[in-house]
């Protein structure tokens, strides 16, 4: 596969966004029940609606893939917020299946679409990045929360970020 081709950008973008994410589903994993609804502070997310914020944000990723408009908030699912922690995860892996079959269909690499940091369009490839960049934002939060509920680093946390 050639380097500058779209389909090498999407994988290497799967590839690193998977990475990721399977940092903060373990995160999650080892948050008990109980302390789903742990704030930082009293106006930050809990745990809970943090989770259901990633899936929001992912669903408008991958609308924005099949309607070549990213817009947020547009299908924003508010009952999230307060689903269980098992529903919440099972919903994530959902979605990321979605992502992988979205990136397997070669039609999905001369996609464009609107963001709005780029309203005249966007290769999808290049925007998805956005969405990794997200994940690795959620994973700094975690590590915050972590530290306020005594959840030891966990190894994979370790390797990728010491």
């Amino acid at each position: 596969m050639n380097k500058n081709s779209p389909q090498y950008e999407a994988q290497v973008f799967l590839n690193a966004f998977t990475t990721n994410r399977k940092i903060n589903c373990e995160f999650y994993e080892r948050v008990s029940e109980d302390d789903f609804d742990f704030r930082i502070t009293e106006r930050s997310d809990s745990v809970r609606e943090s989770l259901a914020h990633q899936i929001n944000v992912e669903k408008a990723y991958l609308a924005a893939i099949v309607t070549g408009e990213l817009i947020f908030r547009k299908s924003y699912d508010e009952s999230l917020k307060h689903a269980d922690k098992e529903f919440l995860l099972f919903r994530l892996d959902s979605l990321d299946k979605e992502l992988a079959q979205l990136l397997s269909d070669e039609a999905t690499y001369t996609k464009q679409a609107k963001t709005p940091w780029a309203p005249e369009g966007m290769p999808v490839p290049e925007m998805l990045w956005g969405l990794n960049n997200h994940e690795i934002l959620h994973t700094g939060w975690n590590l915050a929360v972590m530290d306020h509920l005594g959840i030891e680093r966990f190894p994979s946390l370790k390797k990728m970020w010491g």
